[in-house]
């Protein structure tokens, strides 16, 4: 039969006109019924489920009989319908004929626990169980206690595996109800481990895995989403059990391999267990930075340890610990250079590190070098610009990477394999700034008179912003990303506004007598500051867009500025020589730094808002406390002007790049030694930590947090 009669005989199962209608529908059934083809029963099918007309039913049910065993497909189809519909009449046709689908696999055991047959465990093995527990919740009754029936009575070792796999690696509930009611346990012994521990089953814990391997090996190895519930369980329970699979075991496999962070969060679980002994048991191998607090805990809850050694030992400690009047270790004159990077062959133009302070990016020529910031080594190069790249910007996860350069051009990487995104060629003139949103999809670039937004993906030219009247020295967006502000060199000295993501102008600012060469926003998006070659700096309101104030103590151009995180004070760096710290909201000047023999080109600020350091045309970098306006070090060692710098977001590297080609990085090894578990300060950092107490430079509050290394060093061995 043809699809157009088939069409027209499945209309006519409907009809409902007056008198004829049941005439109609009948004749139209038996039609169907010689045609016996897989539409034909569906459609047969699907009308009796609405049929009221008894002589119409009598038909179908007559035809849908004397289907056989053998038709395997027409019974698919009936069985499809019931599924769907539930229909009483078809369900008792199903247990009449003893129907089981043939597929997909959860229909054929939707019908197999319809007719109550077994066999399906046997013929499926373990693939049957999760299929067989999402019918716990099945509309019919009977289906779902003959599906939590099969469930409670698995017998095959192999199946029952699966029940506690689910529950544990899948974070089944159902399948956690059924393993725990019916005492299933797995096999094998990896599997084993992880089911108790998800189940709360500690004493057969312990004799599955006594040395903490079988866990470690599944937490190191696991996928995310199954390593963050291993976490949040061993911390609701507050369990030794998750301790010490972090730590590697009682032998501490792992210890040299915890981060501070990981450390914060032991010391947090076992004080919320009451876990003193433990806590104490690992004072001397956790990072020096927590032994304070862990003191602090164990005293305000009145603990001492009950052997007389250990008693002694904790005065010992108690007593140490108490010279050190600072939470954390002073960034301050113990610094040393740890690399210098060679390899471009122009002076470095910019530089950007990852949120995870591993990858140093830099551009110094037309090609964008990654390095690895620990080793020092080259990563990776990027080639693509034909000529200088002139500026670099990174996305908040720090996986999207922009550079522009003097080819007119914006790249757009991926990181950090280095694959090139985008190829963004329609700028009419050298790009000297960029900036991006947190989330990467929309770029900006500055050139001669005008400003583009990109949107990324798929990087299309979105808007170009116009109005500036010579070059646009810099750009950049608030944190927000509501936000974009632009700012004009020489000959054009203004400040313009515009809103995203559609790019309209909002205002322009008007005051600079000069090109403005850098500008930022403070964290709450309400004020722009913008420094100037005029030699002022001005604070402008982005909430009413006036000027606020014009600060105007600098004697040079002012080539810097930045804002410490907290958003209370900003720092200017200028030509006259000196660097300059104000408080934002009372436009106070609190601090003059001099010392530098040039003018200062850059500067940054630790992510903790403490530490300033200062670039210069003398080819030094200053450090400098930004609280007490003090000179902290002085970084010798590049050939020519300073022109980058940066520090990374873990606080324990700065960096530093120069006209001489290369870059720099220098670490506070007092900080980075002070982070570290105590078993990983190798003889090298003893030798340095002896030579730097015999310093004449240090201050006290480092030489306190010195001396609290030593002397736990010793206490240790």
């Amino acid at each position: 039969m043809d699809a157009d009669k088939l069409k027209k005989l499945e209309e006519k199962l409907y009809n409902d006109t007056p008198l004829i209608g049941d005439r109609i529908r009948q004749q139209a059934a038996k039609e169907l019924v010689q045609d016996r083809s897989l539409q034909a029963i569906e459609s047969l099918t699907k009308a009796l489920i609405f049929s009221t007309d008894k002589n119409f039913q009598n038909i179908v049910l007559g035809a849908l009989r004397q289907i056989k065993i053998q038709e395997k497909e027409l019974i698919d189809i009936v069985c499809k319908v019931w599924a769907e519909s539930r229909d009483v009449e078809l369900g008792k046709i199903l247990k009449l004929k003893a129907w089981v689908a043939s597929k997909p696999l959860t229909l054929r055991l939707l019908t197999a626990l319809n007719l109550g047959w077994q066999g399906i465990i046997e013929e499926q093995k373990k693939e049957i169980v999760a299929p067989l527990l999402s019918f716990f919740n099945d509309q019919d009754s009977f289906i779902q206690q003959t599906a939590k029936q099969w469930c409670g009575n698995f017998t095959d070792p192999e199946i029952q595996e699966e029940v506690c796999r689910l529950a544990s690696e899948e974070n089944n509930p159902l399948a956690l109800e059924v393993a725990t009611r019916c005492h299933y346990l797995p096999t094998e012994p990896s599997q084993g481990a992880l089911f108790c521990y998800f189940t709360q089953q500690w004493d057969q814990y312990q004799e599955v895995d006594p040395e903490y391997k079988l866990l470690e090996d599944i937490y190191y190895n696991a996928p995310e989403e199954l390593k963050n519930r291993i976490d949040d369980h061993g911390k609701i329970y507050k369990r030794l059990e998750w301790v010490w699979m972090i730590l590697g075991g009682k032998e501490g496999r792992r210890i040299s391999d915890i981060s501070l962070n990981q450390w914060q969060t032991i010391i947090d679980v076992l004080a919320n267990g009451k876990h003193w002994e433990t806590i104490w048991s690992l004072v001397s191998h956790t990072p020096i930075i927590l032994i304070k607090p862990i003191l602090k805990r164990l005293e305000n809850n009145r603990w001492l340890p009950k052997d007389p050694d250990q008693k002694v030992k904790f005065a010992e400690f108690t007593k140490i610990v108490k010279t050190v009047k600072t939470k954390t270790p002073p960034q301050g004159k113990l610094v040393r250079c740890i690399h210098t990077l060679e390899g471009h062959t122009q002076g470095i133009e910019s530089i950007e590190i990852t949120p995870d302070s591993q990858i140093l990016i830099s551009a110094g020529d037309d090609l964008i070098r990654l390095w690895d910031v620990n080793t020092g080594k080259l990563i990776n190069t990027l080639k693509g610009h034909l000529k200088g790249v002139t500026s670099l910007c990174l996305s908040g996860d720090g996986s999207t990477l922009a550079s522009g350069s003097r080819d007119k051009t914006i790249s757009v990487w991926r990181l950090p394999d280095g694959n090139l995104l985008a190829n963004l060629s329609a700028n009419v003139a050298s790009v000297w700034s960029l900036a991006m949103t947190e989330s990467a999809n929309m770029i900006a670039s500055a050139s001669y008179q005008e400003i583009r937004l990109w949107q990324y993906p798929p990087g299309r030219l979105y808007k170009n912003l116009r109005g500036h009247q010579r070059e646009v020295e810099k750009v950049v967006i608030s944190k927000d990303g509501t936000l974009l502000v632009s700012a004009g060199g020489k000959n054009d000295n203004t400040v313009r506004v515009w809103s995203l993501p559609n790019g309209d102008h909002e205002c322009t600012f008007n005051g600079h007598q000069d090109g403005i060469w850098d500008m930022a926003i403070t964290p709450d998006n309400h004020t722009l500051v913008t420094a100037s070659q005029d030699h002022t700096v001005k604070l402008w309101s982005l909430s009413d867009n006036t000027e606020i104030t014009t600060l105007e103590d600098h004697q040079g151009k002012v080539w810097c500025l930045g804002i410490t995180p907290d958003g209370n004070t900003l720092v200017t760096g200028s030509d006259d020589r000196t660097a300059k710290i104000w408080s934002i909201s009372t436009r106070k000047l609190n601090h003059t730094l001099t010392g530098h023999q040039g003018a200062i080109f850059c500067l940054t600020i630790s992510e903790d808002g403490q530490l300033l350091a200062t670039g210069s045309k003398d080819h030094t970098v200053r450090l400098w406390s930004i609280k007490k306006g003090e000179n902290v070090g002085i970084l010798t060692g590049h050939k020519d002007s300073i022109t980058t710098l940066k520090m990374t977001p873990d606080g324990q590297t700065l960096v530093t790049g120069s006209l001489d080609r290369t870059l720099k990085l220098w670490r506070w090894d007092l900080t980075r030694l002070c982070q570290i578990p105590i078993v990983a300060i190798t003889p090298e950092d003893k030798q340095w930590i002896k030579n730097a107490l015999e310093s004449d430079v240090i201050t006290l509050e480092e030489k306190h947090w010195l001396t609290l290394i030593d002397k736990v060093l010793n206490l240790e061995s």
